[in-house]
């Protein structure tokens, strides 16, 4: 039996029940009256075995396998990762303990207690190694498929991110460089951000942001309030919560910098841990895919950058960024980007991309504005349709495909390998679906383009361009 509590508040009385073939199963055996101190949509069986299943490390994670190896588990092991992590996580202040258990949150916490530094370098090289000691990690509730760790330093919490393979992929790697810029566009508009320091650990390269949640204030993505995810219900819980000019200032940010990675559980909200009560908007975060960090650098000099901007114009909420500001952005926010006009980017004092991308990046980024004060003060105005859309995670022929949008007006589909590399980018539009809907398109793309090239070890270097311009 086992304890789901809040620091050392009691909230649910649960078994595990494992079954004749693997599968385990959640029984609860008592839930507390003050269903408003339960993580967001835990109500019953069901979500709670889902919200625990989410706060395991994700099979994407990169090198999940030696994080697990190196404390003698396997994945989906939940009692197992139970015992050894106890659920606990610096997003906030939940945590499982056995039934008996008579520790307490201050003693265990991951905010004030330390945790494992060799299971950090695990995870950020993925230098297999076995672990003597065992002990609750950050590590083991971190989701995201790139290289991390989590480090403490001068008694506050760093989080080191590296970037893709750049030994796999010619156009690798650069999303710790996105970050470091990204976070000065915000700084200069005065937006609400993590900021972004550049470090090399153990030669490799990685984006440094301080966390910025502790034991008083935790971060809820919003994925995990929405219901149905949808644009119109994210709008309303922004305007109820108080927030929505921090929401604007976040659509502005992602279509200037051509943010392709603003998925419902990259964005959030700050939550007062006695209150219960949503604080506001959480800091910015997570710009890796953004300022065409995908794309290949030879792209810069034969103008195939303008077609790329034009095939990742879609933003994960399921419309184009332009689309997005001319919805919801206004006069204001015109004024704001006008700062831009001499905007340049300041170099890190070691680490940097080469001149001719950053040259490139400072003159995209004052032109963008200017594009983007065009189309507010055009006032295009699309009907603002309840934007419904669904989403798809799906394996198919060795490949996995995540489709966020509708089946026959189009949306944004990344591709992943067997290794869960992200091979290719898809914005599919309504013309792209007149013959099929999004699942059979994306489905056969992948068993008449990428499955073929896989058999035939093609082309190594990733490619994120959609098909039809192919």
């Amino acid at each position: 039996m086992y304890w789901l509590k809040k620091e050392d508040l009691p909230l649910i009385l649960f078994d595990i029940e494992k079954g004749s073939y693997g599968d385990q199963s959640i029984h609860i055996r008592w839930m507390s009256e003050k269903t408003e101190d339960l993580p967001e949509r835990i109500s019953d069986e069901s979500s709670l075995e889902a919200w625990i299943q989410h706060r395991m490390i994700p099979r994407n994670r990169a090198f999940v396998e030696e994080i697990l190896a190196s404390q003698g588990l396997k994945y989906k092991d939940m009692e197992g990762l139970i015992t050894i992590c106890k659920g606990l996580s610096v997003n906030d202040v939940y945590w499982i303990v056995p039934e008996d258990f008579q520790g307490r949150f201050d003693d265990y916490n991951l905010y004030d207690n330390s945790f494992s530094e060799a299971l950090s370098l695990v995870a950020f090289t993925g230098h297999s190694t076995t672990l003597k000691e065992l002990s609750p990690s950050p590590e083991m509730t971190t989701n995201g498929m790139l290289p991390k760790a989590w480090r403490r330093l001068n008694d506050k919490l760093y989080l080191y991110k590296g970037g893709t393979n750049a030994e796999l992929f010619s156009n690798a790697g650069l999303e710790p460089y996105s970050e470091f810029y990204a976070a000065q566009i915000a700084a200069e508009l005065e937006i609400s951000h993590v900021s972004y320091d550049l470090q090399k650990w153990k030669g490799i390269l990685a984006s440094v942001c301080e966390n910025f949640t502790n034991k008083k204030r935790s971060y809820v993505p919003v994925g995990t309030v929405l219901k149905k995810r949808s644009i119109k219900e994210l709008v309303e819980k922004v305007k109820e919560i108080g927030c929505f000019p921090d929401f604007k200032n976040m659509i502005l940010l992602d279509a200037l910098i051509n943010n392709e990675d603003r998925h419902y559980g990259n964005f959030g909200f700050l939550k007062d841990n006695s209150t219960n009560q949503y604080l506001g908007l959480a800091p910015l975060f997570d710009h890796g895919i953004s300022l065409f960090s995908t794309m290949p650098e030879r792209y810069i000099a034969n103008g195939q950058w303008k077609t790329y901007q034009y095939e990742h114009r879609y933003s994960a909420l399921g419309a184009t960024h332009d689309e997005l500001v001319s919805w919801f952005c206004d006069q204001t926010d015109a004024r704001k980007l006008s700062r831009l006009s001499h905007f340049e980017f300041k170099k890190h004092e070691r680490y940097n991309v080469s001149e001719e991308r950053l040259k490139f990046l400072n003159t995209f980024i004052r032109n963008r504005a200017l594009e983007l004060i065009e189309v507010i003060q055009k006032g295009i105005k699309p009907k603002k349709e309840n934007v419904e859309r669904i989403e798809v995670n799906q394996e198919f022929l060795g490949f996995r495909y995540q489709f966020t949008g509708d089946r026959m007006q189009g949306g944004h589909c990344v591709i992943l390998d067997q290794n869960n590399n992200r091979i290719k980018i898809l914005n599919l539009t309504s013309s792209d679906l007149e013959k099929m809907d999004a699942v059979t398109f994306i489905e056969d793309y992948i068993e008449n383009t990428l499955y073929p090239m896989q058999k035939t070890n093609g082309s190594k270097e990733r490619t994120t361009s959609d098909p039809k311009q192919n």
